[in-house]
């Protein structure tokens, strides 16, 4: 990892938790558990997963991790070449995911609970290609899929939370706003 990133891991540690405002009792128990349970899961984060993220990390990229012997001054003039095994091992998988999850054109399938309800079986079908439209269209699914499958491969695990929220459409620049005239329909 670059300097820059290691600062940034280690200024977490650092930020001000201080809210600037009077808090009643219940609230102040809140925020102290929140903070209690903040401090465990940093703590078993740099005990436990810190260090073997940041090896599996450096190895993606086809580096070698912090603290190995070709990162030490005796081996400062040997050769600097890395077989990035790894990446290769992860992107040979991808294809793999990709090959399975996507050969289909059909991302979902929705039926009814009861099949012979031909409301239900209706309401279905418009559900799916309702749904198959956004993840066609405006969802990045390939790249959701693919990304959390390489996550699982370089951390071990991979936690997402996906959701889109929809803006009203901006309303339309016309004279009668600007000069309060009617404009020509």
């Amino acid at each position: 990892m670059t300097p820059e990133e290691n600062a940034a891991i280690d200024a977490m540690d650092s930020r001000d938790t201080d809210t600037g405002e009077a808090l009643g009792a219940d609230e102040a128990r809140w925020l102290s558990r929140a903070q209690q349970v903040y401090t465990d899961s940093t703590d078993y984060y740099q005990s436990s997963l810190f260090k073997n993220w940041r090896a599996s990390i450096a190895h993606f990229r086809s580096r070698h991790a912090d603290g190995s012997k070709y990162t030490q001054d005796a081996y400062k003039h040997r050769s600097k070449v890395f077989r990035p095994k790894p990446r290769a091992a992860v992107r040979s998988l991808e294809a793999t995911a990709a090959t399975a999850l996507f050969t289909n054109d059909d991302l979902i399938d929705i039926s009814g609970l009861d099949p012979n309800n031909e409301q239900q079986t209706q309401a279905a079908r418009l559900h799916q290609a309702l749904l198959q439209h956004r993840l066609d269209t405006t969802i990045p699914w390939f790249q959701t899929a693919i990304g959390a499958y390489q996550d699982t491969h370089v951390y071990g695990v991979c936690i997402s939370r996906q959701y889109w929220t929809t803006a009203p459409p901006p309303r339309p620049i016309t004279p009668s706003r600007w000069t309060r005239k009617p404009a020509n329909r």
